[in-house]
């Protein structure tokens, strides 16, 4: 069971590490194949998806990233163009990030579709 479970964390967790769109995309297959396939794990597999949402937040990842010199006027989309050394950008593109979450708020919305029919 201890191997099962840490198979399932993975699962849940690293799509949500990774943070981009092909990262998410493999893992929203997989956690659809998977509360298909098998329907008795699906609690189990939204229980790690809540928590790996709540180490989003917590970290400031993807829909819930606070660093502002990325984003909205203050973003330097062609740094080439201004003088001076342009700034490095962040090893995780904030951009990618959201995408990643899009796709994950996707399948959490299917997911909310697929229980509120059955019941």
């Amino acid at each position: 069971m201890e191997g099962f479970s840490q198979l399932l964390r993975l699962l849940c967790w690293c799509p949500a590490y990774i943070s981009t769109h092909d990262a998410m995309e493999t893992g929203v297959f997989i956690w659809t194949w998977l509360v298909s396939a098998a329907p008795e794990l699906g609690a189990l597999v939204l229980a790690e998806l809540v928590d790996a949402w709540l180490w989003t937040l917590d970290t400031k990842r993807g829909l819930f990233a606070s660093e502002t010199r990325f984003s909205g006027p203050a973003a330097k989309l062609r740094p080439h163009l201004s003088p001076g050394e342009p700034e490095l950008q962040p090893e995780i593109n904030p951009v990618e990030q959201i995408i990643a979450h899009r796709l994950w708020l996707g399948f959490l919305i299917d997911r909310f579709e697929v229980r509120h029919c059955l019941l």
